[in-house]
């Protein structure tokens, strides 16, 4: 079975169809008011599908609905979206579509037009990869040999993973697609959504079809020139009659490409075990806790009592909730015998883990006892989701062997015509599932290829240059993490800039790959180096997440930096004129930074610029620790070379706090949405971290409403990331930096400081934006956390600080003792106490005394008279809304409405104020 959907065409896809406006008019009102509700309906069919077979069948019948026919692979997707203009919901997809189009990678989809891509296997990492080669204008060609969507597993999805598929309208295919915290998909939902986009961008699609291998060109005779073909079963498919120049290999670990060597990386055995239950969605289901990973060095209780009442020894479980309940598990092999899955033990682990040495029953029952204990039995039932083998879906394998690829690609020359193949997914590197990196490794690895691809269009670059600069990010991909890529993730596109944070191929040279371009012509082969053009080689702060400049050195003129400079500083009563003098004192780099992070410099008012090198410290640890911004010099170089420091260097700097600022809104804190609940404050405060050192990094301050994750960093690590020691550095570094991305922070879990600034807010709804020095409402640094914390926490239970230590006081002291020096305070006032008795006790009697004085007065004649004054005003008032004589006609401002207002204000300016309490809060 086939569906020949081809490839929408670069001039399609980009709007330039070469049709008239006219003509696209005929094409629009071609379809009656009936055809459009079918097509409509139709289209909404093919995106709820969930078959293999449903969505080939419905994306056939919309073709015929729209009156498309799609062997014109150049104008389809054209034609197609004027006959959809109608709908809103395809609307949709398309701008998703049109605005991942637009990148400049893709060139217009034209880069590509004239080559012929077959991609073995429909994995999620071949229907990724045949998106991104339709979107370089090739004609695409997918073969899948199994004619259903079948796997249940689930998949881990990274961050970016998450971010590329809403981008490419995955949330229009399944609106589920991890939604709220949910970072999982099922392999066969996710194998749907990508068929779809693919069939949608004109993706030629068969399935039922086996590759077998590649046939080389045959000897010319004077014919038409045949290139590069395919044996696949059935042998008399169309596919077998099919050229094409670029093969990618997506058919999984057992890869069928020929002419790649495998590596292995050997481990402890490990024995994991996964199993699927059927899904019905109750809300009794949706109820029970999904556990993302429980590691025994992390729970050993856990896993314990899993033992001792079921006789099951894991290493670790996960639990996800999507279109199954899925459940991954590592067993240890004597847990396995005991329980009688394994029959015999073999030390061979082929021989151990063969079909016939496993029970398939006892295999059940194990998977069963074990997601019942860990889910507390609290699934309403626990029926085995079905295999296509019609048995349950439990399996068991082996990983303590990971396999990858010795190379990411080959080329191969025969006469004349050359074939660029490459390997994606499972068939590059076989994943390690307890880190979930095996959709983040293959998307990663797809744009990769993509990107060879995209030079193999161009025609820019020789065989063996795309080869060096293939293999040599390859290299890294296994070890990748989401450290490891940059956190602008709507900006990832198949250039590799745009999504590592370290990329250095300058030391990849051309005759170290010289084996794998396999070449009937080797006399020919060009073996001219990559150019060294600078743009390989960029490593940005580790942890941190490089942005792209919006405007480079050069196009930013120093008198565009001093006039932003000096509106930032005119608030602090600083001015600028010209970028020297933001070396000849620390105190305008301190205001700059108190102007935008004033939480970053609590202590700017009380700074002593008089110490310059402790001042010049605090400043460049904050720009590198806290908002990732590089310096090229130290402290003590600034003051030693403070006259002949280059006007570049500080340029340079400058416009890294330009380019990470200049959006912002100063001094603007923003209390984060996502703070964890906790049922104890105490918990939740951990000590404040030390003061800012030049030798260890500070913990995570909040730089701005959207902060980052930062990994510790050790010595080494910061040995390398030393600033030039010497003054001949400082130019050069200048030169260097200038080109360099500038860097931000990404959204981390809040922490301590966030949260008490969180809660101040909640009981100041209206804060003093007075410094320290002028209100009493800001802390200061020094002050003790735990005093902050009692203090939020008697707010919270409606009383004061100063109040539990008053109780806590008149417990302290005898009742006589207490009531003697109230006397004398009576007789002879305060300033006779000082001295003679406890401070604490004088306070104590000091309160007592006014709490005395302020029940008299809210008591006897005088405050009822008072309260009926109130009372009297409030009914009068009342009773003026009511008649309606409140809303006569008068000129502005001197209404009964204005009146009234005056009444109520009488009314509050009368009513009796207690000691310390404002107006308004004597009223309440």
């Amino acid at each position: 079975m086939s569906c020949r959907i081809q490839h929408a065409g670069p001039a399609a896809l980009h709007g330039h169809h070469g049709h008239t406006t006219a003509a696209r008019a005929h094409n629009v009102s071609s379809l009656s008011a009936g055809e459009q509700a079918r097509a409509e309906k139709l289209f909404e069919d093919f995106c709820a599908a969930v078959s293999l077979k449903h969505i080939v069948g419905y994306f056939q019948q919309f073709c015929e609905c729209v009156k498309l026919r799609p062997n014109d692979y150049r104008t389809f997707y054209g034609r197609l979206r004027e006959r959809m203009s109608f709908s809103w919901k395809w609307k949709h997809f398309q701008n998703k579509l049109d605005k991942r189009a637009a990148q400049k990678e893709y060139g217009k989809g034209q880069i590509c037009s004239g080559n012929k891509v077959l991609i073995v296997g429909a994995g999620p990492c071949g229907l990724r990869m045949a998106v991104e080669a339709a979107l370089l204008g090739a004609k695409v060609v997918v073969v899948e040999k199994r004619d259903r969507f079948s796997r249940n597993n689930v998949l881990h999805l990274w961050p970016f993973v998450i971010t590329d598929l809403l981008n490419l309208g995955a949330k229009k295919f399944y609106p589920k697609f991890c939604s709220g915290n949910v970072d999982h998909i099922s392999i066969r939902i996710l194998q749907c959504i990508l068929l779809k986009m693919a069939l949608l961008l004109g993706v030629e699609f068969h399935y039922g079809v086996s590759f077998i291998n590649y046939i080389e060109p045959p000897e010319y005779d004077g014919a038409d020139c045949t290139g590069w073909r395919a044996e696949v079963h059935p042998a008399d498919h169309t596919v077998a009659s099919y050229e094409f120049d670029v093969l990618v290999g997506a058919d999984g670990r057992r890869n069928t490409l020929q002419g790649f060597q495998r590596k292995v990386f050997r481990g402890m055995l490990a024995i994991a075990i996964t199993t699927n239950f059927i899904n019905r969605n109750t809300a009794e289901e949706n109820r029970v806790e999904e556990i993302s990973g429980v590691a025994r060095i992390y729970n050993q209780q856990f896993f314990r009592d899993l033992y001792n009442d079921c006789g099951i020894d894991l290493e670790n479980i996960v639990y996800y909730r999507d279109a199954t309940h899925y459940f991954v598990m590592t067993a240890k092999k004597a847990s396995l015998l005991a329980k009688g899955v394994l029959r015999q033990d073999f030390m061979e682990v082929e021989k151990l883990l063969h079909r016939d040495n496993i029970d398939r029953q006892a295999l059940n029952n194990y998977a069963l006892e074990a997601a019942k204990f860990s889910t507390g039995n609290r699934l309403p039932a626990y029926d085995f989701a079905i295999n296509p083998h019609g048995d349950p879906d439990v399996s068991v394998f082996d990983f303590t062997n990971m396999y990858a690829a010795e190379n990411a690609c080959r080329i191969v020359e025969r006469r004349g015509h050359r074939l660029m193949i490459n390997l994606v997914g499972d068939s590059l590197i076989e994943p390690f599932w307890p880190l979930g990196t095996g959709c983040a490794h293959g998307f990663l690895g797809v744009l990769d290829a993509a990107w060879m691809l995209r030079f193999w269009g161009l025609g820019t670059r020789t065989p063996l240059q795309m080869i060096v600069e293939r293999e040599a990010i390859y290299r890294s991909l296994s070890s990748i993490k989401d450290e490891h890529l940059l956190k602008n993730y709507s900006n990832y596109s198949i250039d590799p800039v745009s999504r590592y944070v370290h990329i250095d191929i300058s030391k990849a040279k051309v005759f170290i790959v010289r084996h794998l371009l396999d070449t009937d012509c080797p006399e020919k082969v060009d073996k001219s180096e990559l150019p060294d053009n600078g743009q390989w080689k960029r490593t940005a702060v580790t942890g941190h997440t490089p942005k792209r400049l919006r405007q480079r050195r050069d196009t930013v003129s120093e008198s565009v930096l001093v006039d932003w400079c000096a509106k930032g500083l005119a608030s602090h009563g600083i001015s600028v004129d010209s970028v020297g003098q933001f070396w000849a004192t620390p105190l305008p780099l301190c205001a700059l930074i108190h102007h935008f992070r004033p939480e970053l410099l609590e202590n700017y008012y009380t700074l002593d610029t008089a110490d310059e090198e402790t001042t010049w410290n605090l400043i460049l640890t904050i720009c590198e620790n806290q908002l990732g911004i590089e310096v090229p010099f130290t402290a003590a170089q600034i003051l030693r070379e403070r006259e002949n420091i280059d006007r570049e260097v500080f340029g340079t700097l400058l416009l890294q706090f330009y380019d990470l600022f200049r959006r912002e809104i100063p001094g603007e804190f923003v209390a984060s949405v996502t703070m964890d609940a906790s049922p104890s404050l105490e918990a939740d405060l951990p000590r404040r971290a030390p003061a800012f050192s030049r030798k260890t990094p500070s913990s995570p301050t909040p730089a701005s409403p959207v902060s980052s994750k930062r990994r510790h960093v050790t010595g080494q690590e910061m040995s390398k990331r030393r600033r030039p020691s010497n003054k001949s550095d400082l130019s050069h570094v200048a030169s260097s930096l200038s080109h360099k991305h500038c860097t931000s922070m990404d959204q981390i879990q809040v922490n301590t400081g966030e949260k008490i600034k969180f809660l101040e807010a909640a009981f100041n709804p209206l804060p003093s934006r007075a410094p320290p020095a002028q209100s009493g409402a800001h802390w200061k640094s020094s002050d003790n956390l735990a005093e902050r914390k009692e203090v939020i926490e008697q707010k919270i239970r409606g009383s004061s600080l100063h109040e539990s230590v008053l109780i806590e006081s008149k417990e302290k002291f005898p009742a006589k003792l207490v009531e003697e020096v109230r006397r004398e305070f009576r007789d002879k006032g305060a300033k006779g106490l000082e001295g003679r008795y406890p401070a604490e006790l004088v306070k104590l009697v000091v309160f007592q005394d006014r709490e005395r004085k302020m029940v008299l007065k809210l008591s006897g004649d005088h405050g009822q008279s008072k309260f009926a004054a109130i009372d009297e005003q409030l009914a009068r008032a009342d009773s003026q809304l009511r008649d309606g004589s409140a809303l006569a006609r008068s000129p502005r401002g001197h209404g009964a409405v204005s009146s009234m207002a005056d009444d109520y204000r009488s009314v509050i300016n009368i009513a009796p104020v207690a000691p310390g309490l404002s107006p308004k809060k004597s009223l309440v």
